[in-house]
């Protein structure tokens, strides 16, 4: 009986059907079982199973690049320190542009890691400059026709 079954089945399924190739793509065409096997190597099921194992290590890699990163950032961050220094009522002449220099003294041996000077302006016309150096010092243009005064510059500098 159970010989039957599998007579009844072969008739079924032309021997010449049976392929090893997965790029067959016709229908009426049956995979050998071997394909299915990922410890054969070469067989469809191995190489998807090596692509799986790589897609693995590769996300494990990622992640922990990612992480060692995200702590060297965070230690730098940690030893981040902030100087920040304002002043008011700096006048520009018409026309004109003015050096300003702010009194910031910064550790010896640290590393300056940010300047950033901020303009707070109650006068339109009024621009900082983009010629900030390390002496502390923004250059101020008024492009008005009479002599205005900026408001309040800050400048703020981040070291380690």
């Amino acid at each position: 009986m159970i010989f039957d079954f599998f007579k009844d089945v072969m008739k079924k399924i032309d021997k010449e059907k049976i392929t090893q190739s997965s790029a067959v793509n016709v229908e009426g065409y049956v995979l050998d079982a071997r394909e299915k096997n990922p410890s054969i190597s070469g067989t469809m099921a191995n190489q998807i199973s090596e692509l799986n194992t790589n897609l693995t290590k590769t996300n494990q890699t990622v992640a922990g690049n990612l992480t060692k990163t995200n702590q060297a950032i965070a230690a730098k961050q940690n030893k981040l320190n902030l100087i920040s220094k304002s002043q008011g009522d700096i006048t520009v002449g018409a026309g004109a542009s003015r050096d300003f220099t702010f009194g910031i003294s910064v550790p010896a041996g640290a590393t300056i890691v940010a300047q950033i000077p901020i303009l707070v302006t109650n006068a339109v016309g009024i621009s900082v400059g983009r010629n900030v150096n390390k002496n502390f010092t923004v250059r101020l243009w008024n492009s008005n026709s009479s002599e205005k005064n900026v408001g309040v510059a800050y400048y703020v500098i981040y070291y380690v």
